[in-house]
C-alpha cells in the first residue's frame, strides 16, 4: 500500500471533473435555451445558424418591403384614377366640340375648360408623392431601363416628309439592341421597266430599255405614254404632261429614240425613218421604282427591306430590331429626295425603374427584385397639352378625340402595370412569410436545445457528480488503513 500517490483518488477526481464540466454545460444550455453557446459547442453548426439568422432578418425586412411597396402602388393608383376621370371629361368635351350642334363661341368655352383640365393633370402628377418622391412624372425609381419607353428623333430633315412614322413593334427585341442609336438609310434601288406596250411603228422595233440608270431613277413610278407629234417623239406622264421630247427629224434613219433626261431608249429598226410615221400614240411604258430602308445599330448589325414606290401605304417591319416604319400613301416616291433626307435616328431613352426587394436569396440585382417601369402621366406624355389639342374648330376636336383615345390606352397600360406589380408583391409577401417560418425552423434545429433531452443529460451528470464526490471521499479515506500496520 502507498500513501504518497493515491491513484484511486486521482482517477476519481478526474472523473468528477468531467462530470462537473458536462453538468455545467447542460445547466448553461438549459438556462440559455441554446444548444450552441460558444463556437466550441458546434463550430460548423454555429456558422450555418448565423447565416440562417441573417437570412431570416433580411427576409422579414423583404416582407415589410412588399407591404410598403404596395402602399406606394396604392398612392400611385389613386393619382392615376383621378387622371382617368379627367381624360373621360376631356373626351366628353372633345365629342361635344366635334359636332356642329355648337357654335364657335361654345367651342371656345369648351376649349378653355379643356385647357384647365390639362393643367389639373399636371398638378396631380406633380403632387402625387410618397415620402417626397414623385410617383407619376416618370422619375420614380433608382434604376434605369428601356423596357417600355423609346424616343424617336428624325434627322436630316426626314421629318419634313409627311407620312413617315416609326414605332417599336417588339419591345423585347428593341430593348436588346446595342447601346446607341439606330440609323435608317434610305436609298433608291435601280428602277426597272416593268412592261412596255409599244405599237410597231415604221423606224422602231417597239422595244424600250433603260439607257441611263441614274436618270431613269428620277422618274416616279407610273405608266408613261409615248406619242408622236410632228417631228417629235414625246414621253408623257400620267397627267399627259410632256416629260421629255426628242426631235427625230435629226435622227439617222432606223436610229434609236433616246430620252436622255429620262434615261429611256426606244430601239430603232435600223432601216426606216421614224419621222415618216403617222402622228399619234405609239404606246406605253410602265416604270417600276423602289427604295430600300436599311437599319443599322451601333454594333454594326443591319437589316434591309424594300419599299415599292407605287403610292400605297406600306409598313416595313424590321423584325431584327423590333422597329416598324410606316409609309403613308403618296409618300414613297422620289419625293424622298435621295441624298439629302436619307437618315432616320431612333434613340433609346433611359427610363427610371422602381425596384422592390422582396426576397433575400442572394440574387439581389435580378430575381430578388420586383421591378416597375416609371409611370409618366403628364399632359405632355399623354398628348393632351393645350398646344397639342385645339377644340375651337370641329376638325381640331375630331383630332383631339383620337389623341385622347391614345392617352386612355396609355393610362390603361399604366393600370395594368400597377395591378400586375401589386399582385406580384402580394405573392412575394406570402412567400417571404413562409420563408421566414421555414428558415426559423431550420435555425432552431441547429441552434436551439432539446430541453427534454438536455434535462435527462443534466440529471445524469448531476448523479455522476454526486457519486464522484462520494467516491472521492472513499478514495481519500483508503490510505488510512496503513495506520493499522504502524500500530
Amino acid at each position: 500500500m502507498r500513501i504518497n500517490t493515491n491513484i484511486p483518488a486521482m482517477s476519481t477526481l478526474r472523473q468528477l471533473g468531467n462530470s462537473s464540466r458536462m453538468f455545467g454545460r447542460s445547466v448553461g444550455r438549459l438556462s440559455s435555451g441554446f444548444r450552441i453557446n460558444r463556437a466550441a459547442d458546434d463550430a460548423a453548426g454555429l456558422g450555418i445558424a448565423n447565416g440562417l439568422r441573417a437570412d431570416i432578418r433580411a427576409t422579414r425586412q423583404a416582407a415589410r418591403n412588399t407591404e410598403q411597396g404596395n402602399s406606394v402602388l396604392q398612392v400611385m393608383e389613386g393619382g392615376a384614377q383621378q387622371v382617368s376621370q379627367i381624360l373621360d371629361r376631356m373626351k366628353e368635351l372633345a365629342a361635344q366640340a366635334a359636332s356642329d350642334s355648337v357654335d364657335s363661341q361654345a367651342r371656345v368655352t369648351l376649349n378653355n375648360e379643356f385647357d384647365e383640365l390639362s393643367a389639373e393633370v399636371d398638378r396631380i402628377v406633380n403632387t402625387t408623392k410618397f415620402q417626397g418622391q414623385s410617383l407619376l412624372d416618370g422619375t420614380y425609381g433608382s434604376a434605369a431601363s428601356t423596357a417600355n419607353e423609346f424616343d424617336t428623333t428624325i434627322a436630316n430633315n426626314l421629318a419634313d416628309i409627311q407620312g413617315v412614322s416609326v414605332d417599336v413593334r417588339n419591345a423585347s427585341t428593341f430593348n436588346g439592341l446595342a447601346a446607341g442609336n439606330i440609323t435608317a438609310t434610305v436609298t433608291q434601288v435601280d428602277g426597272t421597266i416593268e412592261s412596255e406596250s409599244l405599237a410597231t411603228v415604221s423606224g422602231l422595233t417597239g422595244t424600250a430599255s433603260i439607257s441611263t440608270q441614274a436618270n431613269f431613277n428620277t422618274l416616279s413610278e407610273s405608266t408613261y405614254t409615248v406619242n408622236k407629234s410632228g417631228s417629235a417623239i414625246q414621253l408623257l406622264d400620267g397627267n399627259n404632261t410632256v416629260v421629255e421630247s426628242v426631235d427625230v427629224s435629226l435622227n439617222v434613219a432606223g436610229g434609236d429614240v433616246v430620252f436622255a433626261n429620262a434615261g429611256i431608249t426606244i430601239t430603232g429598226d435600223g432601216a426606216n425613218d421614224v419621222n415618216a410615221a403617222a402622228d399619234g400614240v405609239i404606246g406605253t411604258i410602265t416604270v417600276d421604282q423602289s427604295f430600300t430602308f436599311e437599319l443599322a445599330d451601333a454594333s454594326g448589325a443591319t437589316q434591309s427591306l424594300t419599299l415599292d414606290a407605287d403610292g400605297s401605304s406600306q409598313k416595313l417591319n424590321f423584325t431584327n430590331f423590333g422597329v416598324e416604319i410606316a409609309i403613308d400613301a403618296g409618300q414613297n416616291s422620289v419625293t424622298f429626295d435621295i441624298g439629302t433626307n436619307n437618315t432616320l435616328t431612333i434613340a433609346q431613352a433611359d427610363v427610371s425603374q422602381a425596384q422592390f426587394l422582396v426576397s433575400a436569396s442572394g440574387d439581389y440585382t435580378s430575381n430578388d427584385l420586383v421591378l416597375l417601369d416609371a409611370v409618366n402621366l403628364s399632359a405632355q406624355k399623354l398628348g393632351v397639352t393645350t398646344s397639342a389639342v385645339d377644340l375651337t374648330t370641329a376638325t381640331g376636336a375630331q383630332a383631339a378625340l383620337a389623341s385622347i383615345d391614345t392617352a386612355i390606352d396609355k393610362l390603361s397600360d399604366t393600370f395594368s402595370a400597377i395591378g400586375a406589380a401589386q399582385n406580384r408583391l402580394d405573392f412575394a409577401f406570402a412567400n417571404a412569410e413562409s420563408m421566414v417560418e421555414n428558415l426559423s425552423a431550420a435555425e432552431s434545429v441547429i441552434r436551439d436545445v432539446d430541453m427534454a433531452a438536455e434535462v435527462t443529460q443534466m440529471t445524469k451528470f448531476q448523479i455522476l457528480q454526486q457519486a464522484g464526490t462520494a467516491m472521492l471521499g472513499q478514495a481519500n479515506a483508503a490510505p488510512q488503513g496503513v495506520l493499522r500496520l504502524l500500530g
